[in-house]
C-alpha cells in the first residue's frame, strides 16, 4: 500500500533521535509512507458518507434537545446553582457586605447578558442572601413588569408571596414549584429559617463546600498551567533541536479499512440509535441495543477485510510502548503540556458564551445525584469506557488512517474537530473540545501507543466530572 519512491513528509517531526531525555532506548520514528491507495475508492467514499451523515444526524438531535422558552435550561440552571453556592459560601466567610460588593456587579452583568426572565428570576434568591428584602421585592416587581410568559409570570408571583409573606404561606404544591429551580429554589425556601435550623444549615454547608472546592480547583489549575507552560516550551525547544523523538509509525496494512472501521463505529454508536429512536419512539430501550454491537463490529472489521490481528493492534496503537506505567505517565505529562493551548481555546469559548448568553454543558451533568451507585457508574463511563473506546477509534483508527496521508498537525486537528462536533455540548464548546482532541492526537504521535492518549483523556474527563460532583452534590 505504500510507494517508496515518494519522499517522506514531516522530516522535522519524525526524525529519529537517540537523545530523547524521556527514553533510554534509541529512537525509531519513521515518516509514514504515502499509501498508493490514497486515491478514492468505494469503501472510502461510503465511509466518509457515513461519517458526515452521523455529524448531520447528531447535530439535528442536539438541536431538538434544546429547551423550550418555558422549560428550564440545564446549562443556565447549573450556572446559577454554582453562582448561588459560591455567593452563599463567600458570604459565610467574608460576611454579607463584602460578598455583596463582590457579587452585585456580576449579578447585574448576568442580568444584562441574558434576556431570559427565568434566569433573572433565579438571580433573586442569590440577591436575597446579599441584600435586603425591600431590594428583592423591588426586583420581583420589575420582573413582573417585563411581561414574561405565563409559566414564568406564575413563578414570579410565587416568589413575591414567598419573600413578602414567608415560606409558611405557601402550599405544598407551591413549594414544589419553587423547588423545581433546584438548589436555588431550596435556597429561596430557606430564606426565613433560623440559622440553626437543620435545613438552613444544610444549604449553607453545601454552599461552603462548593466554595472551597472551587477555590482549591482554581489553585490546582493555576499550578498545572504554570507546569504546563514550562513543559510546552521545553517540548518546543527539544523538538527544534531534534532531541524529542516521536514514536508513531504507520503500517501498510490495514489501510482504508481503518477509516471504514471508524465509520462503522461512529455511525453505529451515535447515528443509528438516534434514527431508531426517531422511527420507534415507543421503545426507549431499543436504541441502546445497537451501541455495543457497533463497537464490536468496528473492531473486527479490518480482520474481515483480511488484515492480521497483529497489524490491526499496531495500527490502533494497542501496544505496550515503553511499558504501561511509562506510557500512562507520558499521557499525564502530555496533557499538562497541552493545558496552555486548552486555556487559549477556553478564552474563545468564554467570549462566544458571553456574546450569545449561552453556556455549554454536557447532558451527564443532569444525572449527577448523591446516589453513590449513579456516581460510580458515571465515573466508570467517563473515566474508563469513553477514553478506551473513543481513543481506540479517534486516535487509533481515524488518526492512523489520516496520518498515512497527512502531517501529524493536520491529522490531529482534523480528528479533533470531528471529535468536537459529535459531542453534545454544542457548537460553542467546539474550540475547547477540538483543542483537547488535537492534544490527544499530539500525544499519540509522540508516544505511538494508545495508552498515553487514553490516560490523558481519562484525566480530563475524571477531573471535570469530579469537580461537578463535589460542587453540585
Amino acid at each position: 500500500m505504500s510507494d517508496t519512491n515518494i519522499p517522506p513528509v514531516d522530516s522535522i517531526w519524525n526524525s529519529p533521535d537517540t537523545n530523547d531525555p524521556l527514553s533510554s532506548e534509541p529512537g525509531h520514528s519513521v515518516s509514514p509512507p504515502r499509501p498508493s491507495g490514497s486515491r478514492w475508492t468505494v469503501g472510502i467514499a461510503v465511509a466518509w458518507l457515513l461519517i458526515f451523515a452521523t455529524i448531520a444526524i447528531t447535530q439535528i438531535s442536539h438541536g431538538q434537545q434544546q429547551p423550550q422558552p418555558t422549560q428550564p435550561d440545564s446549562a443556565s440552571d447549573i450556572t446559577m446553582q454554582l453562582m448561588g453556592r459560591y455567593a452563599v459560601g463567600l458570604k459565610s466567610i467574608l460576611g454579607r457586605a463584602q460578598a455583596l460588593e463582590y457579587f452585585k456587579p456580576q449579578l447585574e452583568e448576568l442580568r444584562q447578558q441574558s434576556d431570559d426572565t427565568r434566569i433573572h428570576l433565579s438571580i433573586v434568591p442569590i440577591l436575597a442572601e446579599l441584600s435586603t428584602r425591600e431590594d428583592v421585592l423591588l426586583e420581583l416587581k420589575r420582573l413582573s413588569a417585563e411581561s414574561p410568559n405565563n409559566r414564568v409570570a406564575r413563578d414570579i408571583s410565587l416568589f413575591q408571596q414567598l419573600y413578602r409573606d414567608g415560606t409558611s404561606s405557601l402550599s405544598s404544591q407551591q413549594r414544589q414549584d419553587i423547588e423545581n429551580y433546584g438548589w436555588i429554589g431550596k435556597l429561596a425556601l430557606s430564606q426565613d429559617m433560623d440559622p440553626s435550623d437543620p435545613g438552613r444549615r444544610a444549604i449553607v454547608q453545601s454552599a461552603l463546600k462548593t466554595f472551597v472546592v472551587i477555590i482549591l480547583f482554581a489553585a490546582l489549575v493555576l499550578a498545572a498551567l504554570a507546569a504546563g507552560l514550562v513543559l510546552f516550551i521545553t517540548a518546543i525547544v527539544l523538538r527544534v533541536k531534534k532531541r524529542l523523538q516521536t514514536r508513531f509509525s504507520t503500517v501498510q496494512d490495514p489501510g482504508q479499512s481503518l477509516l471504514e472501521a471508524f465509520a462503522i463505529y461512529i455511525f453505529g454508536f451515535l447515528a443509528l440509535p438516534i434514527l431508531v429512536a426517531w422511527l420507534l419512539p415507543g421503545y426507549p430501550i431499543l436504541p441502546s441495543l445497537f451501541s455495543i454491537p457497533a463497537v464490536v463490529v468496528a473492531l473486527l472489521w479490518p480482520s474481515f477485510r483480511g488484515s492480521k490481528w497483529s497489524d490491526i493492534r499496531k495500527a490502533l496503537g494497542w501496544t505496550r510502548g515503553r511499558g504501561f506505567f511509562r506510557e500512562a505517565g507520558s499521557g499525564i505529562i502530555g496533557y499538562v503540556a497541552g493545558l496552555p493551548l486548552l486555556a487559549v481555546s477556553l478564552v474563545f469559548v468564554l467570549a462566544i458564551s458571553r456574546s450569545t448568553g449561552t453556556v455549554p454543558t454536557h447532558p451527564v451533568i443532569k444525572e449527577i445525584q448523591s446516589d453513590p451507585v449513579i456516581l460510580i457508574l458515571l465515573l466508570g463511563l467517563a473515566s474508563i469506557w469513553a477514553p478506551v473506546v473513543e481513543e481506540t477509534f479517534f486516535r487509533g483508527a481515524l488518526f492512523g488512517f489520516l496520518r498515512q496521508r497527512w502531517s501529524w498537525p493536520i491529522a490531529s486537528a482534523s480528528t479533533g474537530i470531528l471529535f468536537a462536533v459529535i459531542h453534545p455540548q454544542g457548537w460553542i464548546a467546539v474550540p475547547a473540545l477540538a483543542t483537547i482532541g488535537f492534544i490527544l492526537g499530539a500525544i499519540r504521535e509522540w508516544r505511538g501507543s494508545i495508552i498515553a492518549p487514553m490516560t490523558a483523556h481519562a484525566l480530563n474527563n475524571s477531573t471535570v466530572l469530579l469537580l461537578a460532583i463535589f460542587a453540585l452534590t
